[in-house]
């Protein structure tokens, strides 16, 4: 440590590369405001589940009504989400993150922390008026705030290698208007590259040799504006010193987001995504890190076309990768308790929920 990049690899300090196999664990973006799975199993048992998969880091997601309100001590965390960690009960939630970042550093894993929402919430659809940096509720100097918070709370945590700016951004409804996010048009409201520099500068004053992982538009499928307006990061914006070897660009790939397309032609699946953001990477600009990608877990799921031609992609290109989800159930903000249908994890949080869809991440390896 610390990670870097190097053309279109994340390596380490020195010069060896480390291919990013992560999983998210959900939850503190949620109503309760940790991570899920606390009410079942020790932290250090969950974590232990995800170096057993053969995974070396944990995308943790958060909102930014935790990081702030927790900051201010104005929310706590229901005697429920702790069950299975009685040493965290009476504790605020960035406490439990901090406890549970600590477990996930003891064996041996990195973590990358994602802004997912600003609201406390389960994302994401159009209506949940979450798609930009900032919302009805919580603006932009809101978020630039969470950002200061976690940059400045887990400066010193080697573990903490990255900070993912904003999950998805979509096309959201604020105050009744419809707004577009956008990739470089300048526009103050709707401007991706202006707001993601702006929050890079927030992290970097404060953990300066953070990896930094910036998603595009169309819920993070569409890098293409990268071509004319690539990401500059600043050490502090908008005028610092230019950072380098430190941006990622990050992308989500789902197979209900495609329509009736034919995984089978594989060639055409790949030349789609190279247009999208694979150039990005085949052209040795910066690393491309897959940070969502999931699927039903059962066989049916992982023999799906789709599955296979997503699971070809990132074998062909050797791409850093994060399985959504980890988790075992499904958290507060969706029916607490219910099984969690793409998790790696059982109910009980202790196991497999079906062994062969660890086996094909691992082959991913």
């Amino acid at each position: 440590m610390p990670l870097r990049t190097q053309g279109r690899y994340i390596v380490d300090a020195n010069g060896k590369r480390v291919r990013l196999k992560c999983a998210s664990w959900s939850g503190a973006q949620e109503k309760w405001y940790v991570p899920s799975g606390l009410w079942a199993q020790h932290r250090s048992t969950i974590a232990g589940m995800a170096r057993r998969a053969g995974l070396n880091c944990i995308r943790l997601v958060w909102s930014t009504e935790m990081a702030l309100r927790s900051a201010n001590g104005s929310i706590g965390v229901p005697t429920a989400a702790l069950y299975a960690n009685p040493d965290l009960q009476g504790k605020g939630p960035l406490q439990v993150l901090d406890a549970v970042i600590a477990a996930i550093a003891q064996q041996g894993l990195m973590v990358i922390l994602d802004n997912h929402s600003s609201d406390a919430m389960w994302c994401c659809e159009i209506t949940d008026g979450n798609g930009l940096w900032y919302t009805a509720r919580w603006s932009e100097a809101h978020w630039l705030q969470g950002w200061a918070v976690m940059a400045q709370r887990y400066a010193k945590a080697a573990a903490v290698v990255g900070m993912g700016l904003r999950n998805e951004p979509r096309p959201t409804f604020l105050n009744y208007q419809l707004r577009f996010p956008s990739w470089g048009s300048g526009g103050a409201l709707t401007d991706l590259t202006v707001a993601y520099e702006k929050a890079a500068a927030v992290v970097l004053a404060d953990k300066p040799r953070s990896l930094i992982f910036a998603q595009g538009v169309l819920a993070g499928r569409d890098l293409r504006g990268v071509r004319a307006r690539p990401l500059v990061l600043r050490s502090a914006w908008p005028l610092g010193q230019v950072v380098g070897n430190q941006l990622v660009y990050e992308v989500h790939e789902y197979p209900f987001l495609w329509g009736n397309f034919n995984f089978s032609d594989h060639a055409a699946y790949a030349a789609r995504l190279d247009a999208s953001w694979g150039f990005i990477f085949k052209e040795g600009q910066a690393p491309v890190w897959l940070g969502e990608f999931g699927v039903q877990h059962t066989a049916a799921g992982i023999s799906s076309p789709w599955w296979k031609a997503v699971t070809r992609y990132i074998r062909d290109n050797s791409l850093d990768w994060a399985y959504w989800p980890l988790d075992g159930q499904q958290g507060p903000s969706r029916k607490q308790g219910e099984v969690e249908t793409y998790g790696l994890l059982n109910p009980s949080w202790n196991g497999w929920a079906y062994a062969p869809l660890v086996a094909e991440l691992a082959a991913l390896a």
